[in-house]
């Protein structure tokens, strides 16, 4: 079964993210905003274990959203976000490759 990560471990009710997946979170106790870096190894170790089927909530700390975001880019070339729209979680893809394409760079045919 596909995971769910949830970036930081807080007193919310994240039971209706289940239906995607087991939820996992990435980072517990008190995290320090100010040293990024710290939360490295941590969000490397439990990354680790992601399939390309895994899914982020977009919740916490964005500083550990944007770490966690970008390892999981890293890996499997995309991300899979679960956002919360006050009633539901709602299931986003984010191809990189094609973000990429949106800047300045020449346009080139991705593979199906």
């Amino acid at each position: 079964m596909p995971k769910v990560f949830i970036p930081v471990e807080m007193p919310y009710d994240f039971s209706k993210a289940k239906r995607y997946g087991d939820l996992t979170f990435v980072l517990n106790g008190r995290v320090n905003v100010y040293r990024p870096a710290d939360m490295l190894p941590t969000i490397k170790k439990v990354m680790a274990g992601s399939s390309s089927d895994d899914r982020i909530v977009v919740s916490g700390l964005p500083t550990a959203l944007g770490l966690i975001m970008a390892e999981f880019a890293m890996q499997h070339g995309k991300v899979n976000l679960l956002i919360f729209n006050g009633e539901d979680y709602e299931a986003r893809e984010v191809i990189m490759a094609a973000a990429h394409n949106l800047g300045n760079q020449p346009k080139r045919k991705l593979p199906r």
